[in-house]
């Protein structure tokens, strides 16, 4: 004869949700204190309909909850769009597990603004290109584009010796392409268009259709000056973009002056380029 919270563990090894939490509430009915059988509970609640507030109760009756049951309260409440309580919550986790907590408490912070405090919480974890990676994206946000170059280069120089090392290093590519065009991006912002066409021709010879490209190299040879080949590369992009992509240049092209001559040309002498769409 199984007890009750041996057929709920037997129901979560088959995935059968509604039989588990049925076996739990009977076991906990008679083991309310039993914290374990609570945080099974939990993890069941959080992946049912409507059980994201059932889960914070249970949570809230934990007899002694960890760190770990810190991170999950942040999981539940991110769920539940409470962004500013999963950070608090997050923030707990960090503190008595930080390289398991800080990825995920970094990307609440940024939700709220708060891209100081992201970048303490991904200091604790060791200097991978990922971490590379993840920093610059914060400083780009934060408008600092130098220090922005500086961790892209980084993470690029990593991902060279992780695919230098790797049974599949096709597999790395198309993250090096990103890499390759976010670096482009702020090479953009700090007026380096040289180096920023050559990163985005380098991410062109890995990802070819990406028809984002073409048209960022044309801006890089509008702002040196050469018009014909800007105008050449971005009708390239036009042609192959789909409606939403054509619609992220019109932006481009509206946001800067210094874009106008090549955004009237492009598109044939309309202006409606100036004007947002509804």
């Amino acid at each position: 004869m199984y007890t009750p919270l041996q057929l709920a563990e037997a129901y979560l090894q088959t995935g059968e949700l509604e039989a588990a939490l049925e076996a739990l509430n009977t076991h906990l009915g008679d083991f309310p204190n039993d914290d374990y059988a609570r945080r099974l509970r939990i993890h069941v609640l959080i992946d049912m309909p409507g059980g994201l507030d059932a889960a914070l109760a249970d949570l809230d009756g934990l007899i002694m909850p960890t760190g770990s049951d810190a991170g999950l309260r942040g999981r539940v409440l991110m769920k539940m769009g409470d962004y500013p309580g999963a950070a608090s919550a997050f923030a707990q986790a960090w503190q008595h597990y930080p390289t398991l907590y800080a990825e995920t408490y970094a990307r609440v912070l940024l939700r709220l603004g708060d891209s100081e405090q992201a970048l303490r919480a991904l200091a604790v974890l060791p200097p991978t290109w990922q971490w590379h990676s993840w920093n610059a994206d914060i400083y780009d946000l934060r408008g600092e584009f130098q220090k922005a170059v500086e961790h892209y280069t980084a993470a690029l120089d990593g991902l060279t010796s992780a695919m230098a090392e790797a049974d599949e290093p096709r597999l790395l590519d198309a993250m090096r392409a990103n890499e390759l065009i976010k670096r482009g991006n702020a090479l953009m912002r700090v007026g380096q268009f040289a180096d920023a066409d050559a990163d985005y021709a380098a991410a062109a010879g890995i990802v070819p259709d990406d028809a984002a490209i073409p048209f960022n190299r044309g801006l890089t040879y509008l702002l040196r000056g050469d018009f014909e080949r800007a105008l050449r590369l971005c009708r390239e992009a036009w042609s192959r973009a789909n409606e939403g992509l054509r619609e992220q240049m019109r932006v481009e092209l509206a946001a800067d002056p210094r874009y106008h001559a090549l955004a009237e040309a492009l598109l044939g002498g309309s202006s409606d380029y100036l004007h947002p769409r509804p």
